[in-house]
């Protein structure tokens, strides 16, 4: 099998397992990914009749997004708060399951943008729902103040040494960066 990894990489067997349940047969990721939270709330709110965002129909409609995408999926990318039941409902043993670490509400103020963790010991948590890997997606801009930028790292140094704790496979970072972000008219303080 081919996963696409340098051989003279090192890897444990529980992450070479978790790599094979997250790939197909010839190595490739064919990965289905549910994980955002505010787009499809409120998505749900606007197309409700009574326009009221509600818990029930995120969780239905990302069960129904799972019943059609993960049956052509080696793995699907959840969020342990709405997709995560769905998810462990409907997979086939065979396909891998990865969990995002990061919430989907975002702290904005005029120094940045800040993600949060879903839980502190969130790839422990991970583990015991049978995660085979985790995801975490920040914003991240390196303009922004540095105290912002210290806690987006710190978010990807914690994740990151948790999974290894655990010996989860950290699917990276996918960084979000808007070239129009307010943050380009703040004068930035220097601490």
């Amino acid at each position: 099998m081919n996963i696409g990894l340098d051989h003279s990489m090192k890897l444990t067997p529980g992450k070479y397992r978790g790599l094979r349940r997250l790939s197909d047969d010839d190595g490739f990721f064919l990965m289905t990914a549910v994980s955002q939270r505010p787009a499809m709330e409120q998505m749900v709110a606007r197309y409700a009749t009574d326009g009221v965002f509600d818990f029930e129909r995120v969780v239905r409609l990302k069960s129904a997004i799972l019943d059609v995408w993960s049956r052509n999926s080696t793995a699907v990318l959840v969020d342990p708060q709405y997709a995560y039941p769905a998810a462990a409902q409907q997979l086939d043993h065979r396909e891998g399951l990865i969990i995002a670490a990061e919430q989907g509400v975002l702290e904005r103020t005029h120094e940045g943008i800040r993600n949060y963790l879903f839980d502190r010991d969130i790839v422990a948590k991970a583990k015991r729902l049978g995660a085979d890997g985790m995801n975490l997606s920040l914003w991240f801009r390196p303009d922004a103040f540095p105290q912002v930028v210290r806690h987006q790292k710190s978010l990807v140094e914690t994740v990151g040494a948790q999974c290894r704790a655990a010996d989860k496979r950290f699917d990276g970072v996918v960084p979000l960066i808007l070239p129009h972000h307010p943050m380009r008219n703040v004068k930035r303080l220097e601490p």
